[in-house]
């Protein structure tokens, strides 16, 4: 019985203390669950390239293992020895040894790769010589990855290209920039800057934020600013070559303003070309932007103060009362409760106690998707992130801000292995979250839905042109096309993106239909008969529109426009205005089309309510300044309280992989000023804006299609055999068989006489190598093919193309079919018979 009476009372104790262990269990889980911290500071070290005159060309870590030749952030030279000296400053790590590999450019393979273990320590750097030992290409860009292994076994990749030259006056061209800059920073009046400036009215000299070589020589010396330096000098070489090379200067600067002291970050570009007699300065180019302070906000005018920038269209979003704002600036965001006046650092990369060096390195974007009345706000931050628990990696991370308890939560993270430069033009295009928590995104021409609450991925639309997509972000719907091709879809689906359901427009038979573009949140496409689509000898298809249509989200027809005879082929929207930019029917032209005057369309607009807006406001000492004006029904008395969040520590994984191909669509990345500049689909217009960027041309597969300052002087492709229309072969054929020749094909009369199709069809039939249509570039530009040794297809003004077989500082000259004679036309009259045919050119690539 005492045995009973003993068991009894163990079961109860037992029971008692299971009950007050499962208790305290789940009250920890609980307060695990909503635990918060702040974002860890950075630990990645920085790697340097050593150099007669110093470290330059800082290097950022990656845990993303990325294709070198993605990244173009620095060139590095080397020279006959063919060694790399880096400098590696550990900051909380401990580096154990280097590993390297080198490749090519273009076909990405592998040169060589090692190991260095032996590093030596100076001072707070690790050093080593990196000796290459295969004999590199003089004057050929290669990429090169070099991984530092640490103590604790993590690799962190740094990537740069190499290019080895034989005198190239690296010295020379550095001292030259360095003096440059700091003349114009000390303001020294006796340096001669003005000697280098070329003064236009293509600068209007009303802002400190942007000046260039066309700016007037105050504006360049800082007008009435008296800068002074607040951090180290961040030196990068973008561009080099033989002569020429470009250099960016990143630093930030303190100045005194109408409002108290302010901190700008500057980036200086300098392209600059050597000769032994002197230096030459081939561009310039300053930007500016000043730091944001919410206690310099102008309360009797209700306007937060932005300062010196160009950022005129500031990403702003409210609440539908217009009472809660969030805005990004300067890689930060930023949300205000105007009638509670608290304002919150949302999310930035930026550290309190920084080396400016880290906070300098913006190769990341926030992204604004929506607030909602009580201010919690959806965003998401994609590129490289620069600290914190994705430190180094390469991202796209959608989070969540809690505004009652200033919390950011990480709702999805997707590794990406492809870097900023890249991802941004898609993520600057399309994302959105809707009220079931459904992510919708667009990466790599590909559009996916994933339901954060089930975890299900969908893919929506596959190999996805940008160009055939309409996005109404208000309306909450999305528009494309079934086939990105022109001329070949049947129908428009449009996706509402709260209900997930789909509606559809569709062609008659023997038609089709294409997106035009947009006005207010409505779709304008058009209906295109299969007759009447033709095609240029570029290879580009003209689809042109019968009927105009304007329809709102529900489909309902808003207007509709057709005149007889009369085709639209394009449309452009400006303010209220809608431009249709028409051709007309003409049997004389080769694409059976002529061009017809613009039409115009007055759209009913919508009025826009917002009475929140970016103004200007100019000053004789600051000049222009912008200003965020809030509406006029918030009344401040005093400047708003400023806090920062915390990040919700996250148990559960968020993780969501894709898998991307490389987008398989011709496109291009314009490379210039320093930095990555655009995407485009067309070569042509990529290479006007590279020529004027001072950069290159990049292609889907990153091979270097063009670059400004590579063209020789003259060059002449003497392998050619001229084939005439004697052949029996037209004049088109006969050019297009004289470039296959000359990519290292050879095909007969009788194989290309009875092809049918463009030149382009042609030369993607039987080329190895890859056809380029390169219209819309001028000669100049084009005349960087024949430097390189491929022949260019020209059109000329009456209808008939010759081949462009070579040049000099007067004369081109080209193989006429037509004619019959190979001959030289001077440059100004070739530019202008080019020009009237509508600049068409057509090359390959290697």
């Amino acid at each position: 019985m005492l045995k009973h009476i003993y068991r009894f009372i163990v079961l109860v104790v037992v029971f008692v203390v299971s009950i007050f262990l499962m208790g305290n269990n789940i009250r920890e889980e609980k307060m695990e669950s909503n635990a918060t911290t702040t974002m860890a500071a950075t630990t990645f070290p920085i790697m340097y390239i050593e150099t007669d005159r110093g470290l330059m060309n800082p290097l950022h870590g990656y845990s993303t293992n990325i294709d070198a030749n993605m990244i173009r952030e620095t060139i590095t030279l080397i020279d006959s020895d063919q060694a790399v000296n880096i400098s590696i400053d550990q900051k909380k790590t401990t580096v154990k040894k280097i590993n390297y590999e080198i490749r090519d450019c273009n076909q990405y393979e592998l040169i060589e790769q090692g190991s260095i273990s032996a590093l030596t320590e100076v001072d707070k750097y690790k050093t080593a010589k990196i000796k290459i030992k295969e004999t590199l290409e003089e004057n050929t860009e290669y990429a090169m990855k070099i991984t530092a292994v640490t103590s604790t076994g993590k690799k962190i990749h740094f990537y740069t290209r190499i290019k080895k030259i034989l005198n190239a006056h690296l010295n020379e061209k550095y001292d030259f920039v360095e003096t440059m800059h700091e003349a114009i920073l000390n303001k020294d009046k006796n340096a001669g800057i003005d000697a280098y400036l070329e003064t236009n009215s293509s600068m209007d000299n009303s802002t400190y934020a942007h000046v260039n070589i066309n700016s007037s020589y105050d504006m360049v010396m800082w007008g009435d600013l008296k800068p002074k330096l607040k951090s180290d000098v961040i030196t990068k070489i973008t561009e080099m070559n033989q002569d020429t090379a470009s250099f960016v200067l990143r630093y930030k600067v303190e100045v005194e303003t109408d409002s108290g002291a302010e901190q700008y970050t500057v980036s200086e570009f300098f392209r600059v070309k050597y000769t032994p007699a002197r230096m030459y300065l081939l561009y310039y180019d300053r930007k500016a932007e000043a730091r944001f302070y919410p206690t310099h906000m102008s309360i009797k005018e209700g306007e937060l103060k932005i300062g010196v920038s160009e950022a005129y269209d500031l990403p702003i979003m409210t609440d539908g009362e217009e009472t809660k704002l969030c805005f990004v600036r300067n890689k930060t965001l930023w949300y205000y409760d105007m009638i509670a006046n608290n304002m919150v650092k949302v999310f930035t990369f930026e550290q309190d106690k920084s080396d400016f060096i880290r906070d300098c390195y913006d190769q990341h974007d926030i992204k604004i998707l929506n607030i909602d009345a009580d201010g919690n706000i959806d965003f998401v931050v994609y590129g490289y992130m620069n600290r914190g628990e994705y430190e180094g990696r390469t991202a796209v991370i959608l989070y969540r801000f809690h505004s009652v308890d200033n919390r950011v939560e990480e709702q999805v993270y997707i590794p990406m292995n492809i870097p900023y430069d890249v991802m941004k033009q898609d993520l600057e295009g399309f994302s959105y979250v809707n009220r079931f928590s459904v992510f919708y995104f667009s990466l790599q021409d590909q559009i996916y839905s994933y339901n954060m609450t089930t975890k299900k991925l969908e893919t929506i639309v596959e190999d996805v042109d940008p160009e055939s997509i309409m996005v109404s972000q208000k309306d909450s719907y999305i528009a494309w096309e079934d086939d990105s091709e022109s001329g070949k879809a049947t129908s428009i689906i449009l996706l509402d993106l709260e209900t997930g359901a789909k509606s559809y427009i569709k062609a008659k038979k023997g038609q089709s239909v294409r997106i035009l573009g947009k006005i207010d949140e409505n779709l304008i496409y058009g209906y295109v008969k299969d007759d009447d689509i033709s095609t240029y000898t570029d290879g580009t298809i003209l689809a042109p529109a019968y009927k105009v249509s304007i329809v709102n989200k529900s489909l309902q027809e808003l207007k509709t426009y057709s005149m007889k005879k009369y085709y639209t082929v394009a449309v452009t929207v400006k303010d209220n205005v809608i431009q249709l930019k028409r051709v007309k029917k003409s049997a004389s032209s080769e694409t059976k089309y002529t061009s017809a005057e613009s039409d115009y369309i007055l759209n009913k607009s919508e009025s826009n309510t917002s009475k929140i807006e970016v103004t200007t406001r100019v000053t004789d000492k600051m000049l222009t300044e912008l200003y965020l004006a809030l509406p006029s029904t918030i009344i401040l008395d005093k400047k708003p309280t400023v806090k920062s969040t915390v990040n919700t520590v996250i148990k559960e994984d968020k993780t969501l992989r894709l898998d991307i191909d490389r987008i398989n669509r011709e496109i291009y990345y314009v490379y210039g000023l320093g930095e990555a500049s655009q995407v485009y689909d067309n070569a042509g217009d990529a290479i006007v804006l590279a020529d004027k960027k001072m950069g290159a041309v990049l292609n889907q597969d990153f091979k270097v299609i063009w670059e400004r300052g590579k063209k020789a002087t003259r060059a002449s492709i003497s392998s050619i055999t001229p084939v005439y229309t004697s052949s029996g072969l037209s004049s088109k054929k006969a050019c297009a068989k004289m470039l296959i020749a000359n990519s290292g094909v050879n095909v007969t009369v009788d194989q290309i006489q009875d092809k049918k199709g463009s030149i382009m069809d042609i030369l993607t039939q039987y080329m190895k190598k890859e056809p380029i249509n390169l219209t819309g570039s001028t000669l100049d530009q084009v005349l960087y093919y024949v430097s390189e040794g491929r022949a260019v297809i020209a059109m000329k003004n009456n209808g008939q193309p010759v081949l462009i077989t070579g040049y000099d500082e007067f004369n081109i000259t080209m193989v006429d079919p037509g004619l019959g004679r190979t001959w030289k036309e001077g440059y100004k009259d070739s530019s202008k018979m080019f020009e009237e045919a509508g600049n068409v050119f057509i090359s390959f690539i290697e």
